[in-house]
């Protein structure tokens, strides 16, 4: 009775993990299981114990054992081991109570994306559950003795029994297709041990009975049976057919951000307001909007970063990006990278890049945690998170196979550098090794401000995204930068003119305008590049609102995309872009 499996099932309703709320039983105590002897992350599936089977509810992530290992400032039990839980199986699953609690909650659902402690015993790795013998979840049926039917079949025939017809059955019939293969079988020579796995053991040996000749017989085939190359090409031709029926790829995190309707609700009536208060007071006054930003901040109010309202929730190392109540509130990728950071120890994290994506070879681009701050109270942004989103849209250009858009790097060109003779010698290179790309984009910072250069080289034309429709004069010393290295460029070309001149610099038009009262020079670069890689859907939504400004919505879907690829190819170990 002792070897009975609890009775784990919540009386309120909720699922219980497999930890139990009970001391480790005996069995666990001193075993080793195979997460005992992992060495890194390794994808897992994640069960719990229901009364007489065991039932998987979410797939996750097993980290290595060791001394020390700490789980929420506390030591591991033991018996335990430190997993992600990354997806459920099922929805229903999200009410599984866990014995340990996670991020402040005991419910499963709840720690998606966060580490929790499991029971070793039901944590199963892809190469334990093909394996039938080793798996811990098989039925308890397999200890039991064998039945004296089975007895019985296994045995040595007699041979009294081998040269004796069978009677006819009495109570089952048989049709006669099957009558004629058993007397053929029963009437041929006595019996041999069959061939294959069994033979040589002594253990199984070909009774009388049909139902063991088509059991060996099937067992043969399966293990000796091999496609044929004519039946794999075949398949494999139909898999590089065209396909007709909806072949659409996912949505990606910003479409499917943008796509909820609260993001639209919740900014048109502030939008709606604030641009009506703004025109009324305009045509009560007689002025434009331009004398009014004058007035507010100056004649020179292009040159100076505007005054922002006053943020609530200040940084501070180690401690939440945003106040405690907004965490639940925020979109599941920012989330996933928020649970991230606040494992973090270290001020600052990396992200390499390939020679590809920014044309200076492999390195690393190092942000501060205060800056991720910034980004997720949509603030002022630093070079670095545009030099992660020029990278991040270099690596969609070259996964959806778009190749006639080039990046430059932010953190190399910009104002404090526009004057360095490695800037130009890096813009000849570039140019260079792009010298067949219709757009060479750059997010440019000067003067506390993000803009757009849009670099065309086929016809010497540079176009200027900038939100706040500053004069072109402000940008004039990285036109003659990259003039210089144009001039350089075009006597090493074997594509375009060495007589060609200058680039013409003309301003973007059908942009959206940046209102004053914000720092978000940095979402509209954003969005600019998003526009060029064919991922943007703001249009639609701003012709909705009756608006020329970034909304909300878009703010969020922006935050999402990026906070979604760091959390796929940069803070997961082993990844395309980590550093680890």
């Amino acid at each position: 009775m002792r070897d009975v499996a609890p009775d784990l099932t919540s009386p309120q309703g909720l699922v219980r993990s497999s930890c139990g709320s009970t001391a480790l039983p005996e069995e666990d105590v001193g075993v080793t299981f195979p997460v005992d002897k992992i060495t890194q992350p390794t994808t897992c599936k994640l069960y719990i114990h229901q009364k007489f089977f065991d039932m998987k509810v979410a797939v996750g992530q097993a980290w290595p054992i060791g001394e020390g290992v700490m789980l929420h400032n506390r030591p591991l039990p033991e018996g335990y081991a430190k997993v992600t839980v990354d997806s459920l199986v099922k929805r229903k699953y999200k009410n599984v109570e866990l014995d340990i609690p996670g991020d402040d909650s005991r419910l499963l659902g709840d720690n998606i994306g966060g580490f929790v402690a499991w029971r070793k015993r039901y944590i199963i790795f892809e190469s334990e559950s093909e394996s039938s013998d080793d798996d811990p979840r098989e039925s308890p049926e397999r200890d039991l003795p064998p039945s004296p039917k089975s007895n019985r079949e296994s045995s040595p025939p007699s041979p009294q029994r081998e040269l004796t017809p069978p009677s006819p059955p009495k109570k089952r019939r048989t049709s006669s297709r099957t009558q004629k293969i058993s007397s053929q079988k029963q009437y041929s020579e006595p019996a041999e041990k069959p061939e294959g796995p069994c033979e040589g053991t002594g253990k199984k040996q070909v009774s009388g009975s049909i139902t063991s000749l088509l059991k060996e017989k099937g067992k043969k085939v399966e293990e000796d049976f091999i496609v044929p190359k004519g039946a794999m090409d075949h398949f494999l031709n139909l898999m590089k057919m065209p396909q007709t029926g909806n072949n659409q790829p996912p949505l990606s995190d910003y479409e499917r951000t943008m796509n909820i309707e609260r993001w639209r609700e919740g900014t048109r009536a502030a939008h709606k307001l604030n641009v009506a208060e703004r025109a009324a007071f305009c045509e009560q006054n007689n002025m434009t909007e331009l004398e009014l930003l004058q007035i507010e901040y100056g004649e020179d109010w292009w040159k100076q970063p505007l005054p922002l309202p006053p943020i609530i929730w200040k940084f501070e190392l180690g401690k939440d990006l945003v106040a405690p109540e907004q965490i639940p509130k925020l979109p599941t990728r920012m989330r996933q990278l928020h649970s991230w950071y606040k494992m973090q120890k270290s001020k600052l994290f990396g992200a390499s890049y390939l020679d590809e994506d920014l044309h200076k070879g492999e390195g690393r681009v190092w942000v501060d945690f205060e800056h991720l701050y910034h980004f997720y109270q949509q603030g002022a942004l630093d070079v670095s998170i545009m030099t992660l989103w020029t990278v991040m849209e270099s690596h969609k250009c070259r996964r959806c196979g778009i190749n006639n858009i080039g990046f430059l790097d932010p953190s190399t060109v910009h104002e404090n550098t526009v004057n360095l003779p490695s800037t130009v010698d890096y813009l000849y290179k570039a140019f260079l090794s792009m010298q067949d790309k219709r757009s060479i984009l750059l997010s440019y910072n000067c003067f506390y401000h993000h803009v757009l250069l849009d670099i065309n080289l086929n016809n010497s034309r540079i176009e200027v995204y900038d939100s706040r429709k500053r004069p072109l004069s402000l940008i004039q010393p990285i036109i003659d930068v990259v003039n210089k290295a144009f001039a350089k460029y075009r006597k090493k070309s074997k594509i375009h003119r060495p007589f060609w001149g200058d680039f013409t610099v003309e301003e973007a038009k059908y942009i959206l305008k940046q209102p004053p009262g914000n720092d978000h020079c940095g979402f509209y670069v954003m969005h600019y590049m998003h526009c060029y890689t064919g991922d943007c859907r703001s249009a639609e939504m701003n012709t909705e609102l009756d608006s020329r400004e970034l909304l909300m919505g878009e703010l969020v879907a922006l935050q999402e995309e990026l906070a979604g690829w760091l959390v796929d190819y940069v803070v997961k170990p082993g990844s395309e872009y980590s550093i680890i």
